[in-house]
């Protein structure tokens, strides 16, 4: 797998000029719907976010490659990651919500006036953040494997998996081809230090205080033995979001593609 660039996708690379904000260029796919698609099939398009560190190749190439053919899917690489990384993260509590401004400046500029968010770890806060904040246009959310809050738990576990190179190779080594050892360690201790600010100085609040303001359906996707993000996290979402629905498959959520293959195999029945 090729995870730098889009050629294994037979997507092309495109580039968003961020309007506010931060300065630089987001880069992202757009795979359109399938011409032969009828014309009752749903039309708005599907927004893809990955997580932390990952880029879109990381993350969805499953769902870009055989999702249903009917739904337009945008995929990108957030600010600061992968081929975005010309953009300068800034490491605080408000990144999620710049996150969720910019993917839904990037949505406005594409021309969708209505849109569905599937997001991943740090992309399954980003959706909520825009279904809070952006109401009118997200339909529907599938957050997988996403916590709305931190405990000193999460913490312990964020402390122990600091070091990339005590990672299983399967997590590690795309991380290590995008940007190389120095770079993703840089990186991912970067966000170890904000979840612990986060933590620490905002109670351990990421979302959680805009999830009376979702409307949008949303579907919870877990796994019941998630060793990164306990499965707690998923019941108090379920439990705070007005419209929400849970799915706890066995997987750890550490084999992401099993637990997104669920995510596609469900969105038929959302």
């Amino acid at each position: 797998m090729d995870y730098s660039c889009s050629k294994s996708l037979a997507l092309e690379s495109l580039y968003f000029d961020i309007p506010k904000l931060l300065a630089g260029q987001v880069r992202y796919v757009l795979k359109k719907r399938s011409s032969s698609s009828p014309d009752s099939a749903d039309q708005n398009p599907v927004l893809l976010l990955p997580g932390a560190l990952d880029t879109l190749e990381m993350a969805f190439t499953k769902q870009l490659t055989s999702f249903d053919p009917a739904l337009t899917l945008v995929a990108w690489d957030p600010p600061g990651y992968g081929l975005s990384a010309n953009v300068a993260k800034i490491w605080d509590d408000q990144m999620f919500l710049r996150d969720a401004e910019i993917a839904a400046d990037l949505m406005k500029y594409l021309g969708f006036t209505k849109f569905s968010v599937i997001g991943w770890s740090d992309g399954a806060m980003t959706a909520l953040i825009m279904a809070a904040k952006h109401s009118e246009v997200v339909q529907r959310v599938v957050a997988i494997a996403g916590n709305a809050l931190l405990h000193s738990l999460d913490i312990d576990i964020y402390e122990g998996c600091r070091e990339i190179d005590k990672w299983d190779p399967s997590a590690k080594e795309p991380l290590y081809v995008v940007y190389g050892k120095d770079k993703a360690n840089q990186l991912w201790n970067s966000w170890c230090d904000t979840m612990k600010n986060i933590y620490s100085q905002k109670g351990g609040d990421i979302c959680g205080s805009v999830l009376a303001e979702v409307d949008a359906p949303t579907l919870v996707i877990h796994g019941k033995q998630d060793p990164v993000v306990p499965v707690d996290h998923a019941h108090y979402l379920a439990k705070n979001l007005k419209h929400a629905c849970t799915s706890l498959p066995m997987q750890n959520m550490i084999r992401m593609s099993a637990i997104l293959n669920t995510a596609t195999l469900l969105w038929q029945a959302f």
